[in-house]
């Protein structure tokens, strides 16, 4: 009797159930397929979320990298170099850009308006070249500044004249008081100077 009373109430229900049971499963099944969606997008966005965050630090290391360079063109503080020239005592010196401590120059000769000198403390010696442009002096030392430096002179131009003299001359003079030349003080294939006589330093 129980038995046919429950076969009863499950054929009596069962057209009841059927569709809320269809539904619950394909609700269920679509919350599932929205979670797995939902978890890639996340993924994704977090992965770009790293790659924007290393893309930002590759970008303002290149900044640093410009505003360091930008630092050797600006007035600001003493971020640049500082030249004693015409000499001081005899000696002209040179306060390298960054440096605290005074080297000693030579002031070689002017040619085309480049003014070159030797930098003496270094090994092998340097040649430094110092330029006018823009109405602002520059130096730059071969194979050790690659950046130029803006200078700061301790003398106006004014001072200069009677004090340089070009580079046949400089030749001249070294070879008259025997006075070494730097190596990388070159002859032109049309100079009248014989290198033989030159005292080279070692």
């Amino acid at each position: 009797m129980i038995y046919w009373l429950f076969n009863c109430v499950v054929e009596q229900a069962f057209p009841y159930l059927m569709w809320p049971g269809i539904a619950l499963f394909f609700s269920g099944f679509l919350s599932l397929f929205m979670m797995i969606t939902f978890d890639t997008h996340s993924l994704e966005g977090q992965e770009n979320k790293e790659e924007n965050k290393e893309e930002n630090k590759e970008e303002k290391k290149e900044e640093k990298k410009d505003k360091t360079e930008e630092v050797v063109s600006n007035r600001s503080g003493r971020e640049y170099g500082i030249l004693c020239y015409p000499a001081e005592g005899g000696r002209t010196s040179y306060l390298p850009y960054g440096e605290k401590t005074f080297e000693e120059v030579a002031f070689l000769y002017v040619e085309r308006g480049v003014r070159y000198f030797c930098r003496m403390n270094m090994s092998p010696e340097k040649e430094m070249t110092m330029y006018k442009e823009n109405g602002e002096w520059y130096c730059q030392t071969s194979g050790q500044e690659p950046i130029r430096v803006l200078l700061q002179l301790r003398h106006p131009e004014k001072e200069w004249h009677g004090f340089e003299i070009n580079k046949r001359e400089y030749l001249k003079r070294a070879i008259q008081y025997r006075l070494e030349v730097p190596h990388f003080v070159t002859l032109t294939n049309d100079s009248d100077i014989d290198e033989s006589v030159i005292c080279r330093r070692e």
